[in-house]
């Protein structure tokens, strides 16, 4: 498909738990919708002009609409490839700054407990989004792919497929019968096999940069859900980095690297995605 001039309009990307109102589109060089066009495994292709936009807020009861804006990352489809931009909200919520450097935030939230935590919030400086947003070292989109928007969302109108929604609104071209179209699972829905809930969360989280396209391929761990080789996912695979001793063993699950990163609260040891 050919692509259309900058200004085309917004698809606002999320996952779980993200609600937007309030906001008001005007003054597109084009239309205010944009043709995606479908791809069965890696993101949608987006025309020029495309923006998809992540919003971090957290609750605070003495704020419009109960949340706090902290950050928003936009993924901006140039001429020329995408482009990463990170904007930070002041403190009256009226406008957002863009960061190239990047940030640090002190700040107090809220804890599910009841209590307070003290916490240094980082907002990435643009090279910093690259170590993510990479796949044959251009940024790409990681999230809008086919897989994860398969889901039935409520809408106004009543429960819809968001692919099918996107395809009746003209968002969406090239999507087949959903019945080949494939689906992850929530990874916190207790009802889902472990072990696809396991790989959703890896192939969203991880994957992006553990494969063979991505920025830690000379780990040689690939992580996107269509890998089968058991080596190549780490079940005794020998590691290069983050220690000794295999990546992941069926009998020592708790003591692998991946599991051991997951969890760790060193900033240094980490996984990226924790």
């Amino acid at each position: 498909m050919g692509s259309v001039p900058t200004g085309t309009g917004i698809m606002v990307m999320a996952n779980r738990n993200v609600h937007v109102f309030g906001n008001r589109l005007s003054g597109n060089g084009t239309v205010h919708v944009i043709v995606a066009a479908y791809d069965a495994h890696e993101s949608f292709a987006f025309p020029v002009g495309s923006a998809l936009i992540k919003t971090f807020a957290h609750p605070a009861a003495d704020r419009p609409g109960g949340l706090k804006l902290v950050e928003t990352r936009v993924l901006l489809h140039h001429e020329k490839g995408w482009q990463a931009w990170a904007y930070v909200w002041n403190d009256e919520q009226t406008d957002a700054e863009l960061k190239i450097a990047g940030a640090k935030i002190p700040m107090t939230v809220e804890t599910p407990e009841g209590g307070v935590e003290d916490f240094i919030y980082a907002v990435p400086n643009k090279n910093q989004c690259k170590r993510c947003h990479a796949i044959g070292g251009e940024v790409a989109p990681i999230g809008p792919k086919a897989r994860n928007l398969n889901h039935v969302f409520a809408y106004p109108e009543g429960p819809q497929n968001q692919l099918m929604r996107w395809a009746n609104a003209g968002f969406l071209a090239g999507l087949p019968d959903l019945a080949s179209v494939s689906s992850v699972p929530d990874w916190l829905d207790e009802n889902a096999p472990l072990g696809a809930r396991a790989r959703a969360w890896l192939d969203i989280n991880c994957a992006h940069c553990h494969r063979a396209e991505g920025p830690a391929s000379n780990s040689g761990l690939s992580l996107a859900r269509d890998e089968h080789d058991p080596v190549a996912l780490g079940i005794g695979k020998r590691p290069v980095a983050a220690g000794r001793g295999a990546a992941t063993s069926p009998s020592t699950s708790c003591r692998a690297i991946p599991t051991r990163r997951s969890f760790s609260t060193a900033w240094r040891a980490r996984s990226p995605a924790s």
